[in-house]
This record gives structure tokens, C-alpha cells and sequence, in this order.
């Protein structure tokens, strides 16, 4: 009997499809999420402020600052510079990352500073597809000769940025 629900992998090994799947959903995951880069570091001398309000959104208990600042007393307690992909998974994890690592320095909010986008290349790639068709007539090498050839292409290209940005982690007083 063989058993449908399995397949092999190289080097005799089974696996199902489920672990299949998640091998390969880790590995395009890693690939996506490489180089990125979540710093922070700590602020010194920072004095109490006074917010003037603005718009935020709460991630996971932190208090993400995207406009203005909180209208309540708190003071900087460190800096988060971020640098990943310009787009995708990268940038869609970016808020939630930073949000973890203001909670596992004490933080209570982040105040976002600035956001750059830095042009860093482009993805080419291009087909080209050709076919020619001969057809010879006559016994000798001084016969006729017919041709015809037929050529199509595709191609396209992907510009590539990096997003940096800086965020300032705070603590309520």
C-alpha cells in the first residue's frame, strides 16, 4: 500500500506536505525579511515634554506615533533607526517589529521622526524567442531556397528601494 499523504525528498527522506509547505514558506520568508535592520539605542539627558496630540494606532500595546506626538507628559528614553526592502513583507512587518523591540526596552510608545526612500537599483530581465523556417527545393546545391523567421520578446524591469527610518521610543510619566 503506498501512502498517498507522503512524498520523498531527496536523500530518501519522507515528509509530508504540510512540512514541505512550511520549509518553503520559511525559506521565501528569509529571503524576503534579509536585510533588514531594526536598531535602537539608548537616549540620554532626555527631559520631560509636554505632547500636543496628533493620530497614532496601538500595536500590541504600544502606542505607535505616526503624526504629532501624545498630549500627556512623557520623556525619550531611546532612538530606533530602521532600514529594510522598500516594499512587501519587509515593509509590511516594519510597525510591528518596532513596536517589540520599544516594548522589550521599557517603552510605552514611538514617536515616528522621519521616513527616506533610497533608490538602490533595478530587477531586469528579458526573453527573446526566435524561429526560423528553411525550405530547399532542387537536387543539386544550386537549387532554390526559401526562409522565413518570426522573432517576439519579453521583458520587464522592477525598481528596487531600501526604506529608512527613525523612531523615538518614549516612556509615560
Amino acid at each position: 500500500m503506498r501512502n498517498h499523504n507522503r512524498f520523498k525528498f531527496g536523500l530518501g527522506r519522507t515528509h509530508n506536505h504540510y512540512t514541505a509547505m512550511r520549509n518553503i514558506f520559511l525559506t521565501v520568508f528569509i529571503i524576503f525579511a534579509a536585510g533588514c535592520s531594526t536598531k535602537y539605542y539608548q537616549y540620554s539627558g532626555g527631559v520631560p515634554i509636554i505632547g500636543k496630540g496628533g493620530a497614532s494606532q496601538n500595536i500590541d500595546s504600544i502606542d505607535l506615533w505616526i503624526d504629532g506626538s501624545p498630549p500627556r507628559r512623557f520623556r525619550v528614553i531611546g532612538v530606533i533607526l530602521d532600514g529594510r526592502p522598500g516594499r512587501g513583507i519587509a515593509m509590511a512587518l516594519r510597525n510591528k517589529q518596532v513596536a517589540s523591540v520599544a516594548k522589550k526596552q521599557g517603552g510605552d510608545a514611538v514617536l515616528f521622526s522621519f521616513d527616506e526612500s533610497e533608490y538602490i537599483g533595478s530587477i531586469n530581465s528579458s526573453n527573446a524567442f526566435s524561429t526560423v523556417n528553411l525550405t530547399t527545393a532542387g537536387a543539386t546545391s544550386f537549387g532554390q531556397a526559401f526562409a522565413s523567421s518570426a522573432s517576439t520578446g519579453v521583458g520587464f524591469s522592477q525598481p528596487m528601494f531600501r526604506r529608512n527610518s527613525k523612531f523615538y521610543v518614549i516612556k509615560y510619566l
